[in-house]
């Protein structure tokens, strides 16, 4: 038989390490699982794919995540033109399948008969996508982007970028920057963009350096390098910043995009960033 010291203290040990347990347990249980729900439709005049991954569980944290995300189909679908395409979805939300083809079939109808109507020689291109990207045990990223071409030389990319979302709320992570955040970043903001740009055409890098002071091609406010309207999507390296289509450059520079480092980053977060890397 053990003496008695020795047993309590093992008892001790036993019960501390059970707790550690618990506690790693409910640090780490956090999940985001999700479903991928695709629609493809082609007609005379549109070609239409669209897919969404959404959360599939039944907490409050998966229902407002996929709330937003659903919110966010909506916008891109039925706010394509100047006036909603066609009425917003009335079912049941929670129907995923039903819910993702209703806009997905509606905004195709809405754009072949625009399409018709104008004629087009070419069928218009719809292409809609919303994808979980990466998880912690604190934050899920999705990324919406979408492809359109409706008509003209070429189309363009559009969506909300990547979105990120608390696990302990499940609100989403916006915006990511304090409003000084600009203004302390200049420089950060220069040294990211010209390495984007001399990976892809070396001789053009001074010239381009130049240019934020000079050249409304690249910078209409002179001199000011504004922060991407894309939210950043963090990675392990750091943020990383995405500018859209024509909003820093022309059409045919791409999407300029860099990873901005952590220690850099931090000081200039909102609360709300912050505790989603912290907590």
């Amino acid at each position: 038989m053990l003496p008695r010291q020795t047993y309590h203290n093992m008892k001790t040990k036993t019960t501390l390490l059970f707790l550690c347990m618990l506690l790693t347990v409910a640090c780490t249980r956090k999940s985001c699982p999700t479903e991928v729900i695709d629609f493809a439709d082609s007609t005379d005049y549109c070609v239409t794919t669209l897919s969404m991954e959404l959360p599939t569980g039944s907490s409050a944290v998966d229902s407002a995540i996929c709330e937003t995300l659903l919110a966010q189909l909506d916008y891109e679908t039925r706010g394509a033109g100047p006036q909603p395409l066609f009425d917003a979805y009335k079912g049941d939300r929670g129907d995923h399948q039903a819910c993702v083809h209703y806009y997905a079939q509606q905004l195709t109808d809405a754009l072949n008969a625009i399409a018709e109507a104008d004629e087009s020689y070419y069928p218009w291109e719809c292409r809609i996508k919303v994808s979980k990207v990466s998880q912690t045990n604190r934050y899920v990223v999705f990324r919406s982007e979408n492809y359109f071409y409706l008509g003209g030389a070429h189309g363009g990319v559009t969506g909300a970028g990547p979105m990120t979302f608390s696990l302990q709320t499940g609100e989403q992570i916006a915006p990511f920057f304090t409003p000084d955040a600009q203004a302390a970043l200049q420089g950060e903001l220069r040294k990211g963009l010209l390495t984007y740009f001399h990976q892809f055409e070396p001789e053009l890098t001074e010239a381009i350096n130049r240019a934020w002071d000079l050249d409304d091609k690249f910078n209409p406010k002179r001199g000011i390098i504004p922060l991407p309207k894309y939210e950043p999507e963090p990675t392990e390296e750091g943020l990383r910043l995405i500018y859209q289509q024509y909003e820093i450059a022309p059409y045919s520079e791409g999407m300029p995009q860099f990873v901005l480092p952590y220690d850099v980053a931090e000081p200039l977060l909102t609360p709300e960033a912050k505790n989603i890397f912290t907590q």
